[in-house]
């Protein structure tokens, strides 16, 4: 699976020192970070934040709205995301239809109401 960097990715890691070439390799004790491991400093960081709320597995499904929202098709949302079957890139883009569409209702409304004041 290969995703791209994004501009604003590209330009922050660009503009690093070329002596900073890995972003994470290990931990401080000097193993590899394991899922498991990761998770959890994740999760501490986003308590520590106050963030409580929000889990790893939420950044992906924001990318999968995201990309649906701006009209990536199921399939390049699936191969964005490594999804192997089109039900979870469904959902989002039917996440994103509803989304234009109360969007769009909302502003006929409104322009109802004003043209009959």
């Amino acid at each position: 699976m290969v995703i791209p960097a994004l501009p604003p990715l590209k330009a922050y890691l660009d503009a690093l020192p070329r002596d900073n070439t890995v972003l994470l390799v290990s931990t401080p004790e000097g193993c590899a970070y394991g899922e498991t491991r990761f998770r959890h400093e994740f999760r501490a960081a986003l308590n520590a934040c106050g963030l409580k709320h929000l889990s790893f597995h939420g950044l992906r499904h924001a990318a999968g709205v995201a990309l649906a929202e701006a009209g990536a098709t199921e399939k390049e949302i699936m191969a964005w995301l490594g999804h192997s079957t089109p039900a979870m890139a469904a959902h989002y883009c039917k996440m994103a239809e509803l989304k234009k569409l109360t969007t769009s209702a909302g502003s006929k409304w409104i322009a109802s109401k004003l043209e009959n004041e």
